[in-house]
């Protein structure tokens, strides 16, 4: 019998931030995101599915056989489609950006005092952000990473406990910026 080690993530984090230009290939992607749209507040993630790389084919008939008398076929290939995240997002009253949703988006918000801001949803334009996804069981770790990315969903708040609220999250990119470094 072979050694299986059952891969069991406890923890996943999310860092949102500038689109990364030109992302090295010295290091992750995760690394490479600077978390300043979350105020450096690390976000926990749950319920986390990611999908797409979907890469669909068509079946092409054409007339008569081939040289071995199978009938005359190809696939084509169709370019890839989008690749997206969703998840739920953990937000606690303590965080100093309340408005992570205005912050995901990519949209400014308005000064209201000195610690606040206001975000209104369809108020000027978005902007593509890098989000940034890390599955630890605290020993090894899956780094996933969406560069040049825009925010589909943020909302539906609800109150999980006395101590959070939870937020679904959807993040959409072109498959040539998605990132999947395992290390």
């Amino acid at each position: 019998m072979s050694d299986v080690i059952l891969y069991e993530p406890k923890l996943t984090t999310l860092k949102v931030g500038a689109v990364i230009t030109t992302p090295s290939t010295a290091s992750s992607f995760y690394t490479q995101v600077t978390d300043t749209v979350t105020g450096g507040v690390t976000k926990w993630l749950k319920d986390v599915t990611v999908s797409g790389v979907d890469s669909p084919v068509d079946l092409v008939n054409f007339m008569g056989q081939d040289s071995n008398t199978f009938q005359n076929q190809a696939l084509e290939a169709k370019p890839f489609g989008l690749v997206k995240f969703t998840a739920t997002m953990a937000i606690s009253p303590v965080d100093t950006n309340l408005g992570v949703g205005g912050l995901i988006y990519g949209i400014t918000g308005t000064t209201l005092t000195a610690d606040g801001k206001r975000y209104q949803y369809g108020k000027g334009a978005r902007a593509s952000r890098a989000f940034a996804l890390e599955f630890s069981n605290g020993a090894n770790y899956v780094r996933l990473g969406f560069n040049n990315c825009l925010a589909v969903k943020f909302g539906d708040l609800s109150q999980a406990s006395d101590t959070h609220l939870e937020a679904p999250i959807e993040v959409v990119c072109l498959t040539k910026d998605f990132y999947d470094d395992i290390e």
